[in-house]
């Protein structure tokens, strides 16, 4: 019975790794390390202590153990184990440079071949365990095993993702262009109303079955079917394109001339409220440009219950996100020559005069069906006019 009450007592120990390990791939994102590589390290560090848990399970409910004390004893050995990994990797992620890079990198491992052989191997090694009649370490190494497997074919479906260049080909419609900060790229905004279609090949794993989203996957599937393909400047730092606006990516020394050229070939132009320098340049670009008609602002929408609204503040908070505040972004682009006037609230599509000065066409909006409509009413009163 005690030793049942010790298993019990292990579940915290198995909890606060995960989080941790949450907390640190965040933070190495947001210091532009996006290769899958960590993701899966980090998975396979949060896999210790499931793996002790269960070695400790089966140890318990067969004839391993005799008394507690064996159980203290191995509960130690995995909580110090556990200790251990999340130490070095403390210390390698916050002694980790800031990283900038000037060019996307490409993704060049050969993550399906990779994940055939490591499946290939772990089943090779699970039949020499079970051989031997050893099942627990059998279970702990096909656990582990096909998890990396998974992941590696996971990531092998993510570098097919289409890019701004094939999507904008395949339509004859002129696209969307959304700006946002690229700090927005890692900030779900949203909990999707259900699972997304390509859940198992597109997008962060674990938030895809979270169901929780940033603004531009939220908004694609319905500006795709009423306007024209939603399109955006991708972050040099990404390993990976993410799921949502296609991305073209340019160099720093030419991204500003690739803007101008997008920001006149679309229809519309879409912006999420950020303080970030290079989305105040956009800004004042549009204005140069003479294209604030074709500009407007959303605020995301109200979580539709306390639960999923607490769900986006744990994730905030694991990934260290600062939320953006009305103001800053207010004082941010009244530089550029904008007066977005007072927070809108949730839900909210700002349009935009010609000295950018903004108007709220609507508030309180839930669905991007929502938010299209209302930027295809304005736009429609918009052409006309013209």
């Amino acid at each position: 019975m005690l030793a049942l009450v010790l298993v019990i007592a292990f579940i915290p120990l198995l909890l606060l790794p995960l989080l941790i390990g949450l907390r640190l791939f965040w933070e190495a994102r947001a210091k532009g390390y996006r290769s899958p590589v960590p993701a899966i390290l980090l998975t396979a560090a949060g896999l210790v202590p499931i793996l002790g848990m269960g070695a400790v399970g089966l140890a318990v409910s067969g004839r391993h153990l005799g008394d507690a004390e064996q159980v203290v004893l191995m509960i130690g050995t995995f909580g110090l184990l556990d200790v251990l990994v999340l130490v070095i990797a403390s210390v390698v992620v916050h002694r980790l440079p800031r990283r900038r890079p000037q060019v996307r990198r490409r993704a060049r491992m050969p993550f399906r071949s990779l994940g055939v052989l490591v499946a290939m191997l772990t089943v090779a090694l699970a039949v020499l365990e079970a051989r031997s009649g050893n099942v627990a370490t059998t279970g702990r190494i096909a656990v582990l095993g096909l998890t990396l497997s998974a992941a590696c074919m996971w990531t092998a479906q993510r570098t097919r993702q289409r890019s701004l260049g094939d999507v904008v080909a395949d339509d004859d419609r002129p696209p969307v262009l959304y700006l946002r900060s690229f700090g927005d790229d890692l900030r779900p905004t949203v909990l999707l109303p259900r699972m997304p279609d390509d859940a198992g090949v597109s997008g962060n794993l674990l938030g895809n079955y979270l169901r929780m989203a940033t603004f531009d996957e939220f908004l694609r599937p319905a500006v795709t079917a009423a306007l024209g393909p939603l399109i955006a400047l991708g972050d040099p730092a990404d390993y990976l394109a993410p799921r949502g606006a296609a991305r073209a990516y340019a160099a720093d020394a030419g991204w500003r001339d690739e803007l101008s050229l997008l920001v006149r070939r679309s229809q519309c132009l879409v912006a999420t409220p950020g303080t970030a320098d290079g989305l105040v340049w956009e800004f004042d670009r549009v204005k140069q440009l003479g294209c604030t008609d074709k500009l407007y602002v959303l605020t995301a929408p109200a979580a539709r219950n306390r639960w999923y609204a607490r769900a986006i503040r744990w994730q905030y908070r694991l990934g260290g996100i600062t939320p953006v505040e009305w103001r800053d972004f207010a004082n941010a682009v009244a530089d550029a020559g904008y007066d977005v006037g007072p927070d809108p609230g949730p839900g909210a599509v700002l349009a935009f005069s010609a000295d950018g000065t903004a108007v709220a066409l609507r508030r309180g909006m839930r669905t991007a069906e929502d938010y299209v409509e209302e930027i295809s009413r304005r736009a429609g009163r918009a052409e006309i006019a013209r």
